[in-house]
Formats: structure tokens, sequence, C-alpha cells
């Protein structure tokens, strides 16, 4: 399994440079997940919470990694 970086609960915003997102969505998938070539990938997002960009980056490293990416949007379930 990847390792996470433990997080401030300091509430100032923090700022990610599109590599450290990608490095993120790939530890995500891989560590996280155990993702491996070939394997089907649901990115589920809701509207209104998740960020497209940030979705998109995590679609565009499964799709590198050699998944089968599908996409969907929802609204949010209570």
């Amino acid at each position: 399994m990847g390792t996470l970086e433990r997080l401030s609960v300091n509430p100032a915003p923090r700022r990610y440079s599109e590599d450290d997102v990608r490095r993120a969505a790939r530890n995500m998938l891989v560590g996280g997940c155990g993702m491996k070539a070939g394997d089907e990938v649901l990115i589920l997002n809701e509207n209104g919470i998740t960020e497209a960009a940030v979705s998109d980056v995590i679609e565009d490293e499964a799709r590198k990694l050699g998944g089968r990416v599908h996409v969907m949007w929802t609204d949010t379930v209570k």
C-alpha cells in the first residue's frame, strides 16, 4: 500500500502543482486501489463537490496506467 502525507488541519488554503496532483492520483490508483493495466475504473463525481480538473487528472492517470476508465457525474446522495 502507498503512504499519504499527514495533512495539516490548518484551514489556510493549500496550493498544489499539477505534478503534485498527478503524483497523488497515481498513488491513490496504484498504492491505494491496487490498480493494474486492464482494470476497469469507475470515477464517480458529485456535482458541486468534485472539481472537474481533478477528476480529469485522475481519469488521465488511470488511462496512462492502462485502465479502462468510466466517468460518471451525479448529484449528492444523502
